[in-house]
């Protein structure tokens, strides 16, 4: 409901005010009397209004705490001459304005005040014997709290519908960065793979050009599957294995002049271990391909208690560190399992590890 819409609702109520009024005129009143209940009722609901406006919306702000005051002063003057019946009505208005303008926390705290205000009126002003004050409380005390429920719930509401937007847009951006980290891996690995084919192709084509169109034949291949791979990704439909990767690493190592030594474990790894061990493998082949001069690498994947994943050159250039796109990629997508990433220079070369718990479930 809009802000407007709900105004308009609650201003419409204030048409009820007339019960009371003419209760009080049909019990005969002097001239005097029926001047001040009609001009002091249509004060309290002039102030009513002021309040309904200031507080709708936003609210439980406190903008309405003047005019409310105000109102709470003119239904006390009027309770002597409208009497029990204005008491009831105004106090019922009151505990409602009261709810709307203040904050959650002070609504207990007013609605007693409002309850022991009516009790002590019954008592003192209309010497009213105990059942009619027990009455009183009990109407006004169970209105207050229907009221305080309903207003719980729309707040609740309000704050079900922020929480859902807010997911919304986690969601888009846990999207966004899934779409962006997968790209990384696969245009990376991808364009090193066509550029080590291209580079061949021209170093060869004058020597052996059965081999330099082989080359850029394959060259064309990987070109195709990057592009098939863009487009899964978008879709996420494009699954990633472990020995998926390791065949793409052959090939590129060959490629490269590389030799590649590849130890796994003898059983096979769960899905999701599997995936994470893929993408690890991946980034490491990669870094190997784009930052290494050596001419040996070895990947170790073993399992147990956890999965880890070693990727280990013998080349001296300077890799990415953990501010990278692609290890950084790859430590965002350990974190949620607990794994860890780290990659150092080690033994005279290079080397990326990753560790993720519960490789023997």
């Amino acid at each position: 409901m809009s802000g407007d819409a709900a105004r308009v609702g609650a201003l419409t109520l204030l048409g009820l005010l007339a019960l009371p009024l003419t209760g009080f005129l049909g019990e005969g009143p002097s001239g005097a009397e029926i001047a001040v209940a009609v001009a002091g009722t249509a004060l309290f609901a002039l102030l009513s209004a002021a309040v309904i406006w200031r507080a709708v919306p936003p609210a439980h702000q406190g903008r309405g705490t003047l005019p409310l005051a105000a109102a709470t002063a003119v239904a006390a003057a009027l309770v002597g001459v409208m009497g029990h019946s204005w008491l009831l009505a105004a106090s019922y208005y009151l505990v409602t304005l009261t709810l709307l303008d203040q904050p959650q926390r002070r609504w207990m705290p007013a609605l007693v005040m409002i309850v022991g205000a009516d009790v002590a009126v019954c008592l003192w002003v209309f010497g009213a014997g105990g059942q009619t004050v027990l009455s009183t409380a009990a109407q006004i005390g169970g209105f207050g709290l229907l009221v305080a429920g309903g207003y719980r719930i729309i707040q609740l509401s309000k704050e079900i519908k922020v929480a859902q937007a807010h997911a919304e847009l986690a969601a888009v951006a846990e999207e966004r960065l899934r779409i962006a980290r997968d790209l990384h891996d696969i245009l990376g690995q991808r364009l090193t793979e066509v550029v080590l084919k291209a580079e061949l192709a021209t170093r060869v084509v004058h020597e052996d050009l059965e081999r330099a169109t082989r080359e850029l034949a394959e060259l064309a291949e990987v070109a195709r599957g990057a592009l098939g791979d863009v487009r899964a990704t978008v879709s996420d439909f494009r699954p990633i294995t472990l020995s998926g990767e390791l065949a793409a690493a052959r090939t590129l190592m060959r490629s490269a002049g590389i030799e590649l030594t590849v130890t796994l474990p003898d059983d096979p790894l769960p899905e999701v271990l599997d995936g994470l061990a893929a993408h690890a493998v991946r980034e490491g082949v990669t870094n190997v391909l784009r930052h290494s001069t050596g001419r040996r690498c070895t990947i170790t994947v073993t399992s147990g208690d956890q999965v880890v994943v070693t990727v280990r050159d013998d080349g001296r250039a300077v890799h990415p560190d953990h501010a990278g796109g692609g290890l950084r990629g790859l430590a965002e997508r350990l974190e949620p399992v607990g794994g860890r990433l780290s990659a150092g220079p080690a033994d005279g070369g290079f080397q990326m590890r990753v560790e993720v718990p519960g490789g023997s479930h």
